[in-house]
């Protein structure tokens, strides 16, 4: 029984993994390895690289469905391969798949201040809370209280995840 919902190789040495939710607890074991408590949920949209030599997962992003948008969440790269590249294929990759024009914007992300360039590069634009829909307004508010170096920013554009 396959359990991979999308699989397709993005370069030579990697694979980007769309799993199903009965996978997820692959993807919940790799954030906890990275110092992340999360538990991936069924209506979220999941992707993950996959080195095709040792099988090893080196890096996952969450998207989490909201009303008409969604909110992009714990994008992460496993220590020993930070800075090689592979957050931008794995964004890359899925917005290549998903995104579709549109003037509204379509995803959310709250970066850390030291990645804002890096969402920018891959077509996120600053936002202020007052641009934005009063659930993702909030959810900042309480995120920057404790992480006070958060950037809100937005994708316009839809991301189509059928």
């Amino acid at each position: 029984m396959n359990q991979i919902g999308y699989s397709s190789p993005v370069s030579a040495w990697y694979r980007l993994e769309k799993p199903l939710p009965v996978q997820y607890p692959i993807i919940n074991r790799f954030y906890k390895q990275c110092g992340y408590r999360v538990n991936c949920g069924r209506l979220e949209q999941v992707y993950s690289l996959r080195d095709v030599h040792s099988l090893e997962l080196h890096a996952a992003v969450r998207f989490l469905p909201q009303e008409n948008y969604w909110l992009l969440r714990n994008l992460c790269v496993v220590t020993h391969r930070r800075g090689q590249g592979l957050a931008r294929l794995l964004l890359g990759q899925i917005l290549q798949l998903t995104w579709q024009p549109e003037t509204a914007v379509g995803c959310y992300c709250f970066s850390l201040g030291y990645l804002q360039t890096f969402y920018e590069s891959v077509g996120f634009q600053v936002m202020l809370p007052e641009q934005i829909p009063a659930a993702i307004a909030e959810s900042y508010q309480r995120y920057s209280q404790h992480q006070p170096h958060l950037v809100l920013m937005g994708l316009v554009g839809r991301l189509n995840f059928s």
